[in-house]
């Protein structure tokens, strides 16, 4: 008995899931205006951009992307002899961003004009927005290293190129994905939880951390692999720290990527740390009590509580469609 109410909580996890995954309609809606546009950059070939191949990638890419969806990334290639000054020296990251941004304005020069397409330069890319259909395309300029087998992407703030591994990034996740099925469910739920309390923790953290998570333990279900997260987060024991590779900063979460090095917390001061550390305490106490309403058979009230801890009221209207014992059934990850 307490395995089949268990598995109601799991269930309703995987129902408020499928609400949150965008559907192919939508996506197909993003990749084409993103296509467009790159291949617009690229026939174009001339300096002082000139774009020589491009490919998808983000969270529309690895499945991870959660409602409202409104971004996709493509990675630019440019030829590299084009980033040449007159001097012999090679263009600064700031410097390619905001040349990038000028082509995408000369190219849509009529929507710009119009309103009907906003540009802006970015951290790493040029963002250009589509207002009407709440489409954003992040256009990110990149230089192929082949002798390590990683793209250069400017990092606008230090004037560096850092180098990225995209097509890394998703075989792993592939990879786990493939022996953990609970692992993209996990993550599309924590990235709209971390949306929607503005948990300082970025989106590539969190599919880091659950990714660590997985490759250590066996999770049943996607609401397992959470609770260890949140456990985690709520933590004061450094003992407890979660990290990938080496151990860097303070705080009860610590995560450095294994390929590059990087602490995806880095800047995170103690406020944010102990912030986060509140917000995955809160959440824990919730899913508690969403859990003991499952137990005594509340269907509704458990899907409210759940709906709440992780989107809001934006599904309110849609719990009405749970009713009886059915909404349980049949349901498996």
């Amino acid at each position: 008995m307490m395995e089949e109410k268990s598995h109601r909580l799991v269930a309703l996890a995987h129902w408020l899931d499928g609400k949150l995954t965008p559907d192919e309609a939508r996506k197909a809606e993003m990749l084409r205006r993103a296509q467009g546009l790159a291949m617009g950059l690229r026939d174009r070939s001339q300096p002082p951009i000139r774009v020589v191949e491009f490919d998808f990638f983000g969270s529309l890419i690895k499945q991870t992307a959660v409602e409202p969806c409104e971004d996709v990334d493509v990675l630019l290639v440019l030829d590299p002899d084009v980033l040449a000054t007159q001097r012999g020296t090679q263009r600064t990251p700031m410097s390619t961003v905001t040349e990038l941004r000028r082509e995408v304005e000369r190219l849509r020069a009529g929507l710009v004009a119009q309103g009907h397409v906003e540009v802006d330069s970015q951290r790493h890319s040029v963002g250009v927005r589509y207002p009407a259909s709440h489409i954003k395309v992040d256009l990110v300029p990149v230089l192929k290293d082949t002798r390590h087998g990683a793209f250069l992407i400017p990092r606008r703030y230090d004037e560096e190129w850092i180098p990225t591994w995209p097509s890394h990034d998703v075989e792993e996740l592939n990879r786990l994905a493939k022996r953990h099925p609970p692992l993209r469910p996990a993550i599309r739920l924590l990235k709209s939880w971390k949306r929607l309390h503005e948990a300082p923790l970025s989106s590539f953290a969190l599919d880091l951390a659950l990714r660590h998570l997985v490759g250590k333990e066996t999770f049943a279900d996607p609401v397992a692999l959470i609770s260890a997260f949140w456990a985690i987060c709520a933590s004061h024991d450094r003992r407890r720290r979660l990290h990938l590779g080496a151990v860097a900063g303070d705080g009860p979460l610590t995560l450095v990527h294994s390929k590059t090095g990087e602490d995806v917390l880095a800047g995170k001061v103690a406020e944010e740390r102990s912030l986060l550390c509140e917000l995955s305490t809160e959440a824990l106490v919730k899913l508690d009590e969403i859990r003991g309403r499952c137990f005594m058979g509340k269907a509704k009230w458990a899907a409210k509580g759940l709906a709440e801890l992780f989107v809001g009221d934006e599904i309110r209207d849609e719990i009405e469609e749970i009713r009886g014992g059915n909404w349980y059934s049949g349901a498996e990850w």
